[in-house]
Parts: C-alpha cells; sequence; structure tokens
C-alpha cells in the first residue's frame, strides 16, 4: 500500500475535489444555486482528470485500493469502468486517432462525414474550436459515449454491459448524498 515519491499531492486534490463537491451540492447551493452548480461541475470535470490518474496507475501501487479511491461516482452518466477500459483501449492502438481503432478520436471517415447532415457537421466543426470544446464538447461527448455503449449492449457485448451494472452501486453513495444531504436538486 504504499506511494510512489510525490503521490500524496494526487490524494490532497482528491480529497479537496470530494470536499468542494460536497460543499457545491450543499453550502454554496444554499448561498447561491448557481454558483453551486459551477462548483460542483468544476469538482465532477476534476473528479474525471483524477479517475484518468487511477487509470494509469496513481497514487498507489495496488489497483484495487486506487479504484475505491474513485468509487462514489461523481460523474452520474459515465461509468469509471468503461471509461477505464475504453481509454485503455485508446492507449493500445498503435493507430492513435483512427476513426475506426481508436475509441477516443474525434476524427471521421470522410465517407461518414459525407453523410452526415450539415447541420451535425457545422456543430462538430464548432467542437473543433476552444469555445465549442468549452460550451459543447462535453455534451458531445457524452452522448456519444452513451449511443456507443447503448448500441454494443444491445449487441450483445457482455463486457459493457458488466461495466454499466457495476456503475449502479457506485452511483449510491452519490445518490444517498444528493437525495438527503445537498441543497440543490438532482
Amino acid at each position: 500500500m504504499s506511494t510512489r515519491r510525490g503521490e500524496w499531492p494526487t490524494l490532497g486534490v482528491l480529497v479537496l475535489c470530494y470536499a468542494g463537491w460536497m460543499l457545491g451540492t450543499t453550502w454554496l447551493a444554499q448561498v447561491s444555486l448557481g454558483l453551486g452548480i459551477v462548483a460542483t461541475a468544476l469538482c465532477v470535470g476534476l473528479f474525471s482528470s483524477l479517475q484518468h490518474e487511477i487509470i494509469h496507475g496513481h497514487p498507489f501501487e495496488n489497483k484495487r485500493l486506487n479504484e475505491a479511491l474513485v468509487f462514489p461516482s461523481l460523474p452520474l452518466l459515465i461509468s469509471y469502468m468503461r471509461f477505464r477500459d475504453t481509454h485503455l483501449d485508446h492507449h493500445f492502438d498503435a493507430n492513435l486517432t483512427d476513426p475506426y481503432d481508436d475509441p477516443e478520436s474525434n476524427y471521421l471517415d470522410p465517407a461518414v462525414w459525407h453523410r452526415m447532415s450539415k447541420i451535425y457537421q457545422i456543430v462538430l466543426l464548432i467542437n473543433n474550436t476552444l469555445a465549442g470544446r468549452v460550451l459543447i464538447g462535453v455534451m458531445i461527448s457524452q452522448v456519444s459515449f452513451m449511443i456507443t455503449d447503448w448500441r454494443a449492449m444491445r449487441g450483445g457485448d457482455a463486457r459493457v454491459v458488466r461495466d454499466w451494472l457495476w456503475h449502479l452501486p457506485a452511483l449510491v453513495p452519490t445518490l444517498l448524498w444528493l437525495g438527503y444531504v445537498a441543497q440543490m436538486p438532482i
């Protein structure tokens, strides 16, 4: 259970992230619902970055202990196990950014692009800008992630089904907090 040198800051950021999320959903939401939502959203984004660190083996050498640190799922609509598996598949792919092999690629096959509606093409072009990534990028990524997993589940991919079923118990502590302690509506 030893940590590598320099890993304590990661644990400190994780503690601050959970504390910030709790304060955002309670005290700050009472002071100003808008500020509470912004603080909570920032903490969920930070939490996702911390999950990324966990995927890459930080802060502990023990994988189960690392994953236990991010078990309560602050991002309600992203299964950690699915994020882990698709991200590791992304790193395993020698053809990074290939639209067919890399699950995290934002590139599209030209034939697929030309079959899209002009409106969808414009949305994706906007998403390729910094402002687009900030304003709509998360929504586009989330919808794409959910559609891909839904298709995989309908196609009988047992691994995807299993990962989403494991996501349900990870939601319990978060939903209990949001339902009984938080001062902001879910």
